[in-house]
């Protein structure tokens, strides 16, 4: 005879036994239901409507997959016929976990046949770093939440051992109970990710040679002008300093064409700016070094005087910092541009010159 759990008239076990049984979450013990007394037929109709209750619940999930893809379903159709790589999730928000429930045959061709596990999920503890995977469990968070589409971007590997930049695209199809149906399409995008690697390792090289010192020689026979240019520019540039012409080429050859830039001043004496413009550009190893004069006469005649002396610019006295910095950088990239143009000149006429075109 069976009891309820409330009622201890009559009852066998002891109090004890019984909230150990509550303790645990039993309700059914050696075959008896706990429960007042009852006709076996009551207790037999009972138990099959429980058992009745439980196989729906567990059907309900099953069926509701199964409709998806229906051979003879709409999404069951193009499924099967998409050339890219596709893929049926399963994604459970309370646990985090994303189960794979079906995929194409491109599928296949991109990430082999050991990629799906003995019950169909996805073995995602081996193909994915914490990163990788943090990137996924996110984007389904997200999707899950919208109920619409969602993207990403993760790396994976394959059971081969081969490493995959993947570009996972997703819709959201409908929820099972707890559990959401997501439909992804997947692209290779290693050879992508590849270049792109190759390029920001050829930007790093090219920031760090813009990074690298430069270096500038002022010419001013005054003291005074040189620590102010030194102060201008000693953060972006090594500053050499010389009192006159004379100096300034004693310098220039010690450096062995180090120097990037020259501020020159033109009233000096020993030798003065125009004469050491002369010279310089008699000299083949110097007179590629670009020449900003320093000058406190900004008439345009004086302009065009400096100009055909071989200066490309100027800044005029008193100095303002803003104005000069900018002076000396258009220079300077100005320079760069040119010097690009002309290595890219000389192998497109390497190529014309082989036979190629241009």
């Amino acid at each position: 005879m069976a009891e309820s759990p409330g009622d201890c008239r009559g009852r066998r076990e002891k109090e004890e036994q019984v909230d150990f049984l509550h303790s645990v979450g039993c309700e059914y013990v050696q075959g008896f239901y706990f429960a007042r007394p009852m006709p076996v037929s009551d207790y037999e109709k009972l138990v099959s409507e429980k058992k009745d209750e439980l196989q729906e619940k567990y059907q309900k999930d099953e069926i509701g997959r199964d409709m998806l893809w229906n051979a003879t379903s709409q999404m069951g159709s193009v499924f099967s016929g998409m050339m890219e790589p596709a893929v049926i999730y399963e994604y459970e928000k309370e646990q985090n976990r994303i189960d794979t429930l079906r995929v194409n045959n491109a599928y296949y061709d991109m990430f082999g046949y050991g990629d799906i596990n003995s019950s169909g999920g996805l073995v995602m503890e081996k193909q994915l770093s914490d990163e990788s995977r943090k990137i996924l469990i996110d984007t389904f968070e997200d999707i899950a939440k919208s109920k619409e589409t969602a993207a990403c971007e993760f790396l994976r590997t394959s059971k081969s051992g081969r490493s995959i930049w993947v570009h996972l695209k997703l819709k959201y199809i409908t929820s099972v109970g707890e559990k959401h149906i997501i439909v992804g399409t997947l692209t290779d995008i290693t050879e992508q990710r590849m270049m792109d690697q190759e390029l920001q390792k050829y930007r790093q090289v090219l920031l760090a040679a813009e990074k690298t010192e430069r270096t500038m020689l002022v010419v001013d026979d005054q003291e005074v002008n040189r620590g102010l240019l030194k102060c201008i520019f000693e953060q972006q540039y090594r500053i050499l300093e010389a009192e006159n012409g004379a100096d300034a080429f004693e310098v220039l050859n010690r450096e062995s064409g180090k120097v990037d830039i020259i501020l020159l001043d033109l009233a000096m004496p020993v030798m003065d700016g125009m004469e050491f413009l002369k010279r310089k550009q008699q000299d083949a190893v110097l007179a590629g070094i670009p020449v900003i004069i320093i000058t406190a006469d900004d008439t345009t005649g004086h302009q065009i005087q400096m100009l055909q002396l071989g200066a490309e610019d100027y800044i005029v006295k008193p100095f303002v910092p803003e104005i000069a910095m900018r002076r000396v950088e258009n220079v300077l990239g100005a320079g760069r541009l040119l010097k690009r143009m002309s290595v890219a000149g000389g192998k497109d006429k390497g190529e014309t010159d082989n036979g190629g075109t241009v």
